[in-house]
């Protein structure tokens, strides 16, 4: 106990026990968990397999009832996840998997603790899609510097589907995005890099934008967009317009972030807070009618929702939106809308297309027993006459002639 106690005090000066703010935030809350529970030890040494699990479990029943939250429950996943920071970092260690069993596979205590949670939680509730409409709207809207340099900001990030923390000034310190600056953007004509300083800039062939860090550990990660042919969304002359307004300011840095503003007296960062008002706002003066959702339904994620959905709705092939929008996986699938009511334009027509289909028969053409023979001589064989035609001299009509002789008939 003096041990768990110690680690606890260790944990209150900050030492890290963990990789991660998110896993020391777990393992904290374990310790205490540990401490209230009298455990021996936070790495369970000498606990079976079963024991393991059964403290597991309660751990993350304390935390989906919320006693290490502010709230009064939280979701299963977040509950799971705990548990899940919790078994890593003991693994970490170089101890056992707590969470196995004695055949190595999770502890089916813990499966069906999951499965009931998921069972009584809510569905989750994804950010809806912004269309190319949102962000006209806030382009037109926009009067005042600040929320030009916003709306500007949104309408280029959305050919890029990115993600809030690469062009919005976020409340979180541990971030491991960084957002994007300047030096990361260039512009080409015919493969021709231009300078930032050039006065056609808004004019080049294309735009890359070179990512940092990412969420999926990948490093220096470059995306390019062609300039599009609408008057008010073009990637090219969004960030062009971007370039040229941090070129403005005193002392300009190509190494500051894009969310950089100066007013005139002072600098300050254009906080994502910023854009989520200015996305609900827009959506409000829309309104449902025309949209089919209201500002309760969006968020600053809906920027990165829109743009793979503007790209699947463009019949875009998922590989280009994979790779556009930087996902390593077909998670990019979760901000597809089958609400949307194009998603489904022309599937009833393509649906009738062919109007009828051939089932190959499952069971094999030796078929002995006396129920099927029938079947198979006056249903089986005109089937495959239908598709082979009449016995002929070609090898493939010899070949169903040689079936067709050497079946039984009743």
């Amino acid at each position: 106990m003096d041990s768990l106690a110690g680690a606890l005090a260790a944990q209150e000066k900050g030492i890290e026990v963990a990789t991660k703010t998110k896993y020391n935030s777990s393992w904290r809350n374990w310790l205490e968990f540990c401490l209230r529970a009298k455990i021996s030890g936070p790495y369970l040494e000498g606990y079976s397999p079963i024991n393991k699990a059964r403290i597991l479990c309660a751990f993350m029943d304390r935390v989906r009832r919320g006693e290490f939250s502010r709230k009064d429950s939280v979701k299963g996943d977040t509950a799971r996840t705990a548990l899940d920071h919790v078994a890593t970092t003991i693994k970490s260690s170089g101890r056992r998997d707590p969470r196995l069993d004695d055949d190595g596979e999770t502890n089916f205590m813990i499966q069906r603790q999951t499965r009931s949670y998921k069972k009584v939680d809510p569905s989750t509730k994804h950010q809806k899609a912004l269309p190319p409409q949102v962000y006209r709207h806030m382009l037109r809207l926009a009067s005042l510097p600040r929320e030009q340099a916003r709306s500007k900001l949104l309408a280029g990030a959305v050919f890029f589907c990115m993600r809030s923390c690469e062009f919005t000034k976020t409340s979180r310190s541990d971030q491991k995005t960084r957002a994007i600056r300047p030096c990361d953007i260039s512009f080409r004509v015919c493969g021709v890099e231009m300078p930032h300083g050039h006065p056609l800039l808004h004019l080049a062939e294309t735009v890359s934008i070179t990512f940092g860090i990412q969420k999926s550990d990948v490093l220096d990660e470059t995306v390019t967009q062609y300039r599009s042919d609408d008057p008010e969304l073009c990637p090219v002359e969004a960030w062009a317009t971007v370039i040229r307004r941090l070129k403005s300011y005193p002392g300009y840095d190509a190494e500051w972030p894009v969310h950089t503003f100066y007013d005139g007296q002072y600098f300050s960062n254009l906080h994502a807070n910023e854009f989520l008002m200015d996305i609900r706002a827009t959506v409000d003066i829309i309104g449902p009618a025309i949209l089919g959702f209201t500002s309760a339904d969006v968020g600053i994620h809906s920027n990165r929702s829109g743009g793979a959905m503007m790209m699947y709705l463009a019949k875009t092939p998922p590989y280009t939106i994979m790779m556009i929008g930087r996902w390593s996986s077909n998670a990019f699938l979760r901000y597809i809308e089958k609400q949307v009511l194009e998603f489904s334009r022309g599937i009833s027509n393509k649906m009738l297309q062919c109007d009828t289909f051939f089932n190959i028969p499952l069971k094999p053409w030796t078929q002995t027993n006396p129920d099927f023979t029938q079947s198979i001589h006056h249903y089986y064989l005109p089937a495959l006459r239908q598709v082979f035609g009449q016995h002929g001299s070609s090898l493939r009509d010899s070949l169903f002639y040689s079936i067709s002789t050497a079946l039984p008939v009743n």
